[in-house]
């Protein structure tokens, strides 16, 4: 008996949810940790705020390198989850019966009979199997601030906020952090209205541009 599933090209999937306050505070964007225990130096954030940086620069942001120099500050959230298990059932794929027979026969010179009966077999859904799955969720959340009201009035005005989710096998989230960028590119710092959600295949050419790498 066979697992009958379907078996297509490999893609993340991921969710965006996006809201601004259609309000401009200028271009100039400093990205920042929003994490408590993460450091702006800390690599795994350079590398992870890299990416962001590509986004924002596209969108017609200027990125700078001081706080000072500011009119947003994009604070930079990311986790995943620890190993989320579940079982599914999985269609068994197998003959159910026969449908028909054909049988072919000789008769030789000496009297004798030879035959042979071919049966064609009916195939279906013959029962189900158990399989177990590990999945986990990989988060990113970023947070426009005014930075130039808050360094006035000390005020804490939310430009636009954008939450990316992805839920998969991959427990790798350098690996797929990029994916997730490159799905949710379009959204972010928009106003999306509800969750929208994006499939990404993963040779799809413009992660390799934003990794800085291209195989070609």
């Amino acid at each position: 008996m066979l697992l009958f599933f379907a078996i297509g090209c490999a893609h993340y999937e991921v969710m965006v949810s996006s809201i601004n306050n259609n309000e401009t505070a200028g271009n100039k964007v400093f990205v920042a940790p929003g994490m408590k225990d993460v450091a702006i130096n800390d690599l795994q954030f350079q590398e992870f705020s890299n990416y962001i940086k590509k986004v924002l620069i596209k969108k017609g942001f200027a990125i700078v390198n001081t706080i000072d120099e500011a009119d947003q500050v994009v604070m930079l959230v990311y986790a995943i989850s620890g190993p989320q298990n579940y079982t599914a059932n999985v269609p068994l794929w197998g003959p159910t019966g026969i449908e028909s027979s054909t049988t072919y026969g000789n008769i030789s010179s000496s009297g004798s009979y030879y035959g042979n009966t071919y049966y064609n077999q009916t195939y279906g859904i013959t029962g189900v199997a158990q399989v177990k799955r590990t999945f986990y969720s990989r988060t990113i959340i970023l947070i426009a601030f005014d930075w130039k009201l808050f360094k006035t009035k000390k005020v804490e005005k939310q430009l636009w906020k954008t939450d990316i989710v992805s839920i998969g096998s991959s427990n790798d989230l350098r690996y797929v952090f990029p994916y997730m960028v490159v799905a949710a590119e379009q959204y972010i710092g928009t106003n999306t209205r509800h969750a929208v959600t994006v499939k990404i295949n993963e040779y799809d050419r413009r992660v390799k541009e934003y990794i800085g790498y291209d195989d070609k």
